[in-house]
């Protein structure tokens, strides 16, 4: 009887760890990166990757997915268009990370600034 309870706690920790694990602090900015990594360039916070493991699970899991898979659009283009589009509208508007990180994300800022005056 006590050997049953003891297989009943283990299968249900199995069976949720993979859920909780995505909502730990790190996890899913690490697997952002890591997909980013994957489609746009080399994208990792250093710092985190060596002394967050759910960071680094993150990474490395989308890094892996977003590998497989193609993407539909270049989502930092996408980003940045729409951010210089806001600029350009409304008043500045830049992401300062993804401006330092991703040539695709100021193509498309300056894009955006430009067409949507």
């Amino acid at each position: 009887m006590k050997f049953i309870k003891v297989l009943i706690l283990v299968s249900l920790f199995m069976s949720t760890s993979v859920e909780a694990r995505s909502h730990h602090h790190g996890y899913d900015r690490g697997y952002r990166d890591g997909c980013d990594t994957a489609r746009d360039g080399f994208i990792r916070d250093n710092y985190a990757f060596r002394h967050n493991p759910n960071y680094r699970d993150g990474w490395i899991d989308g890094k892996r997915e977003c590998h497989r898979r193609p993407p539909m659009t270049n989502r930092r283009y996408d980003m940045g268009y729409q951010d210089g589009c806001r600029t350009a509208r409304r008043g500045f508007t830049r992401d300062p990370i993804l401006w330092a990180e991703s040539k695709n994300y100021r193509r498309g800022w300056r894009d955006g600034t430009r067409r949507c005056r």
